[in-house]
């Protein structure tokens, strides 16, 4: 009998949460945090890591230099110009040791070729040159293109061929050992970015705001067009698969990651097996370069503003975690580990001593706890009842259809007396 007398609170309704969608990759990308936003004099045109440690980044943020590049060893840097004439600079000192003249308009594209004596360059005047660094002398110059060549690369299987991507909508390989096109594809579009892929079989032309998938290998065959985003496609680079395998327990893969940055203010991430995007990040202004580190630890991107944003992912490691609870430790550092320890199966005490196998607990019984509808409901105040409810904003409660469920189960009495009949709430 006493326990029919007890009264019973007002049970909420519970739905399921929604599902959550996350991937390994993209909870992976999600740990790179903003570490440095540096305000640069003018738009970040480009952005570039050294290829040897500790990755220097190389940033170009002015209306007179272009594509400033690090030398393999990091020793020196070279950049194009908006009079023609390229520079190589020493990058302790900053001092310039060799011009290159030979280019009649801007240069946008400079990089060195991996045995560090060449260089190779394209600029407005719709033409490409292949550089002897020591001699300041022009061995190649390749021409064919109608309009101006605003990129380039090198990579894959051979160092000896280079790409060149131009607003003629083209894109051409060179093989500058014989200083002949080799191939020719049609992008459709304007373009601002070439990379080519790890293997070299490969390769990612962008313009317009789609990038085209090329298979070299097959004589230049499109693969697959991708367009993830709503304008011009500035940046494109295949992340390094070496540094995607040091990840490969967080990853879930040791391949290369296509990246992707728009004037649309997103970078984007894909996987390679059918080009779906796994990762988006939002920035504030248009995006005109962006670089990964060789060890995919460190992002660096330049926007239209002159901000330059660098995120940096933080690995916690297992030493760093034992340091944090060590007991020297001021005991508010350690208080959020404390309260994950202490969970139903392991206890610990303000002098952090451990439960031992002879400790029990004493259940401690908690005091129960009612609402102001359930107080209202108890003293059959059916109207003050329902307006508590309707103020509670809880976000899981259909006010309407729960009290009236309660008033109808708890109480066959009172199942007519809000508002006439129980079908007048449903939908509150």
């Amino acid at each position: 009998m006493e326990e029919s007398r007890d009264f019973r609170k007002l049970q909420i309704r519970e739905f399921p949460k929604k599902a959550l969608r996350g991937t390994a990759e993209g909870r992976f990308w999600r740990k790179f945090k903003s570490v440095k936003a540096v305000q640069q004099p003018g738009a970040v045109t480009h952005v570039e890591f050294c290829d040897c440690a500790p990755h220097d980044l190389a940033v170009t943020s002015s209306t007179r230099a272009y594509s400033g590049s690090l030398r393999q060893d990091g020793k020196a840097l070279v950049a194009g110009g908006e009079t023609g004439i390229i520079q190589v600079l020493d990058a302790g000192s900053r001092l310039v040791l060799r011009q290159l003249k030979g280019h009649s308009r801007a240069v946008h594209f400079s990089r060195y070729a991996e045995d560090k004596v060449h260089i190779f360059s394209a600029g407005d005047d719709n033409t490409a040159r292949w550089w002897d660094a020591s001699s300041e002398e022009s061995l190649l110059r390749l021409g064919g293109h109608t309009d101006y060549v605003r990129c380039g690369a090198t990579g894959g299987a051979s160092r000896d061929v280079w790409a060149t991507g131009s607003y003629d909508h083209t894109v051409r390989l060179w093989d500058i050992r014989t200083g002949k096109c080799v191939m020719q594809l049609q992008h459709g579009r304007p373009l601002e970015d070439v990379a080519f892929f790890p293997s070299g079989g490969l390769f990612v032309s962008a313009g317009a705001n789609y990038m085209n998938i090329w298979d070299i290998i097959a004589g230049g065959r499109l693969l697959k067009r991708v367009s993830n985003h709503q304008k011009t496609i500035t940046s494109v680079q295949v992340s390094s698969p070496l540094g995607v395998a040091t990840q490969s327990t967080v990853i879930g893969g040791d391949g290369p990651r296509l990246i992707s940055a728009s004037l649309d203010g997103h970078v984007k991430v894909y996987e390679l097996d059918s080009f779906k995007t796994t990762h988006s990040s939002r920035y504030p202004a248009p995006i005109l370069s962006m670089a990964v580190s060789p060890t995919l630890q460190t992002l660096a991107v330049g926007l239209s503003t002159g901000l330059l944003s660098i995120r940096k992912m933080k690995v916690q490691t297992t030493e760093a975690k034992t340091e944090e609870l060590d007991s020297d430790a001021p005991w508010w550092k350690r208080r959020k580990e404390r309260a994950v320890r202490k969970t139903r199966y392991y206890r610990a005490n303000l002098n952090d001593q451990r439960m031992e196998t002879t400790d029990y607990e004493v259940a401690q019984r908690k005091p129960v706890r009612i609402s102001e509808f359930d107080k209202l409901l108890k003293g059959f105040n059916h109207k003050e009842a329902l307006i508590a409810a309707l103020e509670c904003k809880h976000p899981d409660t259909h006010h309407g259809s729960s009290l009236c469920q309660a008033s109808s189960t708890s109480r066959p009495s009172c199942s007519g007396c809000l508002c006439g009949d129980a079908g007048s709430f449903i939908g509150y």
